[in-house]
């Protein structure tokens, strides 16, 4: 078959970048699931919100983008809704080498619902990963960019 072209979308905001994704799905122009996704930023945008429950996810887009807008966490917590739905399996982060937050390394973690409250829940090493934050149930691959 035709190899699809990947699509191209340009965001103001971080966060309409998971809007792009699911436009992208629904057209049938990316897989739905098992992507890997290379983050070209100096934040990791990594966050876990501390209001939107899980379910929300699931739920309807529209939602998500709603409560992304209203969280205090604000844009920089696009990619986990996107994780945590099944799009990404791995996340690649490149930032300048002044941009610390997450130190060079391979990390896996798993994301998924915490058992004792309706936010996600982190399964690693809070001092090596900032407060909050979650990341692919599959590698999550941090790296400096060539100076």
């Amino acid at each position: 078959g035709a190899a699809l072209e990947m699509p191209v979308y340009i965001c103001e905001y971080h966060d309409e970048a998971l809007r792009c994704l699911h436009h992208a799905i629904r057209r049938r122009r990316m897989p739905f699931s098992d992507l890997t996704m290379v983050h070209l930023d100096a934040h990791p945008d990594l966050g876990a919100s501390a209001t939107m429950s899980a379910e929300t996810i699931f739920a309807s887009p529209h939602d998500v983008y709603a409560a992304m807008r209203t969280d205090v966490g604000g844009i920089a917590q696009w990619i986990l809704p996107a994780v945590y739905g099944g799009h990404f399996r791995c996340v690649w982060w490149i930032r300048p080498p002044w941009a610390v937050q997450i130190a060079d390394g391979d990390y896996a973690v798993a994301v998924g619902r915490a058992k004792r409250t309706p936010e996600g829940a982190l399964s690693a090493p809070a001092h090596r990963v900032p407060p909050r934050a979650l990341v692919a149930g599959a590698p999550v691959h941090g790296a400096a960019a060539p100076a």
